[in-house]
């Protein structure tokens, strides 16, 4: 059985039952965070437990034989959750934040194309690749299907190699856009990565939010997903997916590339920019620059500005 396996089409609840317990032992694990300006015990992170683990897939497919196939055949690759129409589906993507979806069209009380668009429309859920399954072959439901957002379409019936063969490639396809974020660079060229504009105002929401709260050397994970309107699960997932960074680790990464602006384009010694940026370990902060540009903020001052002022 898979580490987070859920009957979703048995009990619709269970997704929030797993949620709340999940959420439980994280908060515990976050309250030990030292937040100078990001947490210093760098192995600590929140959701650490689901560094290794297998990438989740969500099914919603109202036949029961068709949903139990499909979940059987992947449950030893991934961790397959299911629901049985697209309003418990809808409903479990919002609490799991899976990283594909597997969605079939005829579907009761939501259909496949609503669902999608609703996946693909909500801030939260947009950035998850989505199979569309369907018995009708029309090149109208495939257009249909496309036109709300859909990254694969596949009629039934359907050999399921070509099905695992489908999900490799969409995941394989978000962890090359992740790779394309290079740390040494300043600011985000999103034509460049090949983010779409979605993930992007995403990206920037979150610059905004952190940009507002830069000096307060206090601000860390909990205040960024309260004022994104995320719960940490959410926050993590997405983030994750799209950057390959957790929350704490962006922050950081906002602060360390904020002080770099300040090293190269102003006069400010070096204690005056921490005190800017919301950080209060002048050695962590060494240590982290280091890390980001292959070179100590001194070293990056000569590079930038010459050598005129001592810091």
């Amino acid at each position: 059985s898979n580490r987070l396996e859920t009957k979703l089409e048995e009990d619709a609840d269970t997704i929030g039952q797993e949620n709340t317990s999940n959420e439980s032992v994280i908060t515990d694990t976050l309250e030990s965070e030292s937040f100078d300006g990001f947490d210093t015990s760098e192995e600590l992170d929140e959701f650490e437990e689901e560094e290794n683990a297998k990438s989740r897939l969500l099914i919603v497919e109202d036949n029961p034989d068709m949903l139990e196939f499909i979940g059987r055949t992947l449950e030893d690759s991934y961790e397959v959750y299911k629901t049985s129409d697209g309003v418990l589906g809808l409903e479990a993507a919002l609490k799991i934040v899976p990283d594909l979806i597997i969605s079939d069209v005829m579907m009761p009380n939501m259909d496949g194309i609503e669902f999608c668009e609703k996946i693909k429309s909500n801030e939260i859920t947009s950035h998850i690749p989505l199979i569309l399954l369907t018995a009708k072959g029309s090149m109208e439901h495939r257009i249909e299907g496309l036109q709300v957002g859909a990254d694969s379409y596949i009629p039934k019936p359907f050999d399921i190699r070509h099905l695992e063969v489908r999900i490799q490639k969409l995941l394989l396809q978000r962890e090359t856009l992740k790779r394309k974020f290079t740390s040494g660079e300043i600011k985000l060229d999103s034509q460049k990565v090949g983010i779409n504009k979605t993930e992007k105002d995403f990206l920037e929401k979150m610059e905004a939010v952190i940009e507002e709260n830069l000096s307060n050397s206090e601000f860390g994970v909990e205040d960024l997903g309260n004022d994104m309107g995320y719960s940490r699960m959410q926050l993590y997932r997405k983030l994750k997916t799209i950057r390959g960074l957790s929350a704490n680790e962006f922050i950081r990464e906002y602060r360390i590339k904020k002080a770099a602006v300040y090293l190269k384009e102003t006069d400010m010694k070096i204690y005056e920019i921490l005190y800017e940026v919301g950080i209060s370990n002048h050695s962590y902060f060494t240590k982290c620059f280091k890390q980001y540009f292959n070179m100590s903020p001194r070293k990056y001052i000569e590079e930038h500005r010459g050598k005129k002022n001592e810091v």
